[in-house]
């Protein structure tokens, strides 16, 4: 048994005790606690393989993948220290671990929640920057641009809660304590209406926007592009038809070079040694292993082999 669960089994005999013909909530706050429990070790066992999985295996070292373990941090966190201390709390709806530690416990799990969020975004933006403007992004994207992104994933996430958590109680003082129970936890935020629904803005509403955003600019672009190359297949589809298709087989052995106006260096046989062949393009591959040029598209060969043809023609005459 963990700790968490042996929490929970405390937690439980003193319900018993004071409550004893309570018997149904007390089930209903075991399942409850086990079933966080289980969330926990799943959520710390998961993330841990992936940091494990980043740390020994060399090749993901991408840009994405460092977004990927930048969350699993944040999500580790979350699993490891945020979710067992909830479990004791949201059975008894009371905290036991004084008000230094509470502070503690919410910052993290408030920061290291928020830092997951834009962790996301951040993977969205990566994916749309190398799909949508891939020559900038090899060009900027590098490994300390990543590091500064990193950094201030946390530090924004900080930034937002942090203040609200440690700081808003020495500016309304009397209205915190006033609110304030013995047995909560919760941020001090909580009690100002206009910085929770700014944080919270922060924390879901901008990346839930941006999120949407980003994948529908993902998908018109890879559309466009899907247009693209299937018009530019269509365009250059080489002709099938017996007529047009026309190819010379010039043998890899025999001949003379000759450089064509183009810069390209061709080999120059005598007439009888220049078949026009009339032929499927994969069967003549299949069967020997010529140079094959398209006659139709090559006019630099076309004039080649009529230059050939002119000067082999007075030696038959003779």
């Amino acid at each position: 048994m963990n700790s968490s669960q042996i929490v929970i089994l405390n937690i439980t005999m003193k319900m018993l005790i004071k409550n004893p013909m309570n018997s149904s909530s007390i089930i209903i706050s075991i399942i409850i606690g086990m079933c966080l429990s289980l969330i926990a070790f799943i959520t710390a066992l998961g993330n841990i393989v992936v940091l494990l999985a980043f740390y020994f295996d060399k090749k993901l070292r991408t840009i994405n993948d460092y977004f990927i373990l930048n969350m699993a941090i944040a999500d580790f966190l979350v699993g490891f220290f945020c979710i067992p201390f909830y479990i004791p709390f949201s059975i008894t709806q009371s905290w036991p671990f004084g008000r230094l530690f509470c502070k503690i416990w919410v910052t993290i799990d408030d920061v290291a929640t928020m830092a997951s969020v834009i962790n996301i975004v951040g993977i969205s933006i990566n994916r749309y920057w190398s799909i949508g403007y891939p020559i900038s992004y090899r060009k900027y994207a590098r490994l300390d641009f990543v590091y500064i992104v990193m950094g201030s994933v946390w530090f924004i996430s900080f930034i937002n809660f942090a203040p609200g958590i440690w700081l808003f109680s020495l500016f309304d003082k009397e209205n915190v304590e006033k609110s304030r129970s013995d047995n909560d936890c919760s941020g001090d935020y909580h009690k100002s209406f206009v910085y929770m629904l700014i944080a919270q803005f922060n924390y879901f509403i901008w990346p839930f926007i941006l999120l949407c955003i980003l994948n529908m600019l993902i998908m018109i672009n890879i559309c466009k592009r899907t247009r693209k190359m299937t018009r530019s297949r269509a365009h250059c589809e080489p002709i099938k038809t017996k007529e047009n298709v026309v190819l010379v087989l010039v043998s890899s052995r025999l001949g003379t070079s000759k450089d064509t106006d183009d810069g390209q260096s061709l080999s120059i046989l005598s007439k009888h040694n220049i078949n026009l062949i009339e032929e499927s393009p994969s069967r003549i591959i299949k069967e020997k292993k010529y140079f094959i040029k398209d006659f139709s598209q090559n006019k630099n060969l076309q004039t080649l082999s009529n230059k050939s043809s002119s000067n082999n023609s007075p030696s038959k005459n003779r």
